[in-house]
């Protein structure tokens, strides 16, 4: 089963640091631990923004000034995950949970990466102790994080309870919505599918992956006017998505369906 866009790919989203940071907000630091930290946002803000030449530069340059600062190490780790180097990124996460056993954000960075890796009952260890910070902030991402984890073992109880939690924290968390709504349209439970896509509009609008869900949810509630409506929309807001052409191929395998 492939991993889905939701928290897995929100992860630099939910978890990097200042990640509208720019050179101009930062004085000129006094000794190298604030360097360190400040290249850290810049080195965050660019990786956000998909630069990596400049998020390596910083990140490197972090790493020099103070490789003991574990915010440093696990965003270097993540930076290695985009440039494709699996091996480099591990060393890095493991050395930022030596330096900081408490740091839920690495851990859940960790986490994300050992379930993408397939590494699925080592990547659980990482977010239940990611959880087990009780000044963790954000816990919704890591509870999302473990429920697509869990959904990709194929343990959709354990998946859903995972959303559920997640969405106790959290009742807006948009991943946790469309991941519920996903995993109950698996289930053919539509009727909860259409009201968890809704409870994600008014919370974060639709985008490709969920106007697709909506044509086919409605499709199999009968609701062939809504289908027919979401599906325009689609092609008009994301012509070239994949979700777009996969819509395109199944019109034509279903003509009636959605026109």
């Amino acid at each position: 089963m492939r991993i889905r866009r939701c928290a897995l790919e929100l992860l630099i989203a939910a978890t990097l640091i200042a990640a509208c940071a720019s050179q101009e907000q930062f004085d000129e630091p006094q000794n190298d631990d604030e360097a360190a930290r400040i290249n850290v946002q810049l080195g965050a803000a660019y990786l956000a923004q998909g630069n990596l030449g400049l998020a390596n530069t910083k990140l490197e340059r972090a790493l020099k000034e103070n490789p003991d600062l574990a915010a440093a190490q696990w965003l270097y780790a993540l930076l290695q995950t985009r440039l494709g180097r699996p091996k480099l990124a591990d060393k890095h996460f493991q050395e930022a949970i030596k330096l900081d056993p408490g740091d839920s954000r690495g851990r859940n960075a960790y986490g994300t990466f050992l379930c993408r890796a397939d590494r699925l009952a080592e990547a659980q260890i990482q977010f239940r102790q990611a959880l087990d910070n009780p000044l963790y902030s954000t816990p919704e991402t890591t509870l999302t994080n473990a429920g697509v984890c869990a959904s990709k073992a194929d343990n959709v109880d354990k998946a859903e309870a995972f959303f559920l939690r997640a969405l106790n924290k959290d009742p807006q968390f948009a991943p946790a919505l469309y991941e519920m709504a996903r995993l109950n349209f698996n289930q053919q439970r539509y009727v909860r599918t259409q009201a968890y896509l809704r409870r994600y509009k008014q919370n974060a609008g639709y985008d490709a992956a969920t106007l697709w869900l909506a044509v086919q949810t409605e499709t199999k509630l009968g609701n062939r006017d809504a289908a027919a409506s979401y599906a325009l929309e689609l092609k008009r807001r994301y012509p070239d998505s994949r979700e777009t052409a996969q819509l395109v191929e199944w019109s034509t395998m279903v003509p009636k369906r959605v026109r």
